[in-house]
Order: C-alpha cells, then structure tokens, then sequence
C-alpha cells in the first residue's frame, strides 16, 4: 500500500494536464497530415489526368487533320473520274445512238460522282470544327457529334455507292487507270467512315467515362 502511495505521489500533479493538452496536438498534426497526403493524392491524379487529356487532344488533332487533309484528295479524285466517267457516258452514246441503254453501267456511274462529291466537302467542314472544338469550347460538343455523324453517314452512303458499282464495271472494256481510281476512291471512302465514327465514339466513351468518375447523384 505504501508502494503505490509513494508511487502516485511521484507523478505530478500536471500530468494528465500535459497529457491532455498534447494528445488534440497530436491529433491535429496527424490531421494535418492526413490532409497533406490526400491534396498529394489528388495531385498526382490531376496531373495524370491532366497528361491523359493532352494525349487524348493530341490523338484527336491528328485525326481531324487526317480528315481535313484527305478531304481535298478526295474530292479531286471524285472530280476526276466524274469527267472520264462523263467522257466514257458519251463516247458510248455516240457509238450506240439506237441502244443507249447499253451505256446505263456509265450513266450510273456519272449519277453517282455527282452525289460522291458532296461527302469530301462536308467531311472538310467537319473536320476543321472539330479541330476548332480542340482549341476553343465556343463550339458545343454535340454539333461535332452531330457532324461526325452526318459526315460518317455520307461517307458510306458514297463508298457503298461506289463499291456496288464495282460488279458493274469492266476494266478491260474501260482504261485501266480509271479502274484503279475507282478502287482507290472506294478506299478513300472507307477510311473517311471510320475516321467520323470513331470521333463520334470517342465522344461518347469520354461521356461515359465523367458520368462513373461522378458516381451516383
């Protein structure tokens, strides 16, 4: 008993004082540092997120330059065959004046050019807004959506249009150039289709993406 007596009479009166005011220091330091950990967190994550927007950008220059440069291409070639084609439709009617029928595998083709130069001009218009959109947020993202889509739609309307056509078509009876630049039209198509659609469904991962980084509302 006198043990524990002595015992309690060493320690200090102010001990549980000092004891209390330095656990709420403690405690406030680890808080502290709690809190610098969390901002370190969120600023890897903004710079990795941040890193990740300015390649995701850079990938979508890349494409819409690819549209904006390949459209003008397109549009030659079109124009080109369109005037062979033309040539071709009257060379044949001259030859055939009682059975211009036969000459119906030119006139088609004539008739689908004219509709095949429309998709390069409005692929250009497509892809300069959406390299506009890239620079400045004055252009809404769905009228880049909207554009795509359409642009996308022409597209394959005027490569199916000219991939048809190809069963028609005679390279032997045609000069063989023509018939090469018929080919190379059809993959030009082709390609301005997949460049506008996966504009379109990147817009639409990117959507997704925010919406389950937001979580629940």
């Amino acid at each position: 008993m006198k043990t524990d007596l002595r015992r309690r009479a060493s320690v200090p009166k102010d001990f549980g004082r000092e004891v209390h005011e330095l656990d709420p220091t403690q405690s406030r330091d680890f808080e502290q540092a709690e809190t610098d950990l969390d901002l370190d967190r969120q600023h890897i994550r903004d710079s990795v997120h941040g890193s990740s927007h300015q390649r995701s950008m850079t990938v979508v220059r890349v494409v819409r330059s690819i549209q904006i440069l390949i459209g003008p291409v397109m549009l030659g070639i079109c124009i080109v065959l369109l005037q062979r084609y033309n040539n071709l439709r009257d060379q044949c009617m001259a030859l055939n004046l009682d059975n211009k029928h036969i000459c119906q595998v030119e006139q088609h083709a004539v008739g689908a050019l004219r509709f095949c130069i429309v998709p390069p001009i409005i692929g250009i218009i497509s892809g300069i807004s959406g390299m506009v959109a890239t620079l400045t947020p004055s252009i809404p993202p769905i009228v880049t959506v909207v554009m795509d889509n359409a642009t996308g739609g022409f597209f394959m309307g005027g490569g199916c249009t000219l991939a048809a056509m190809v069963d028609d078509l005679s390279c032997a009876a045609y000069r063989r150039g023509t018939c090469q630049l018929h080919y190379v039209a059809v993959g030009f198509f082709f390609l301005g289709v997949s460049l506008a659609y996966s504009m379109s469904v990147r817009h639409w991962w990117v959507q997704r993406k925010k919406r389950r980084q937001a979580g629940p509302s």
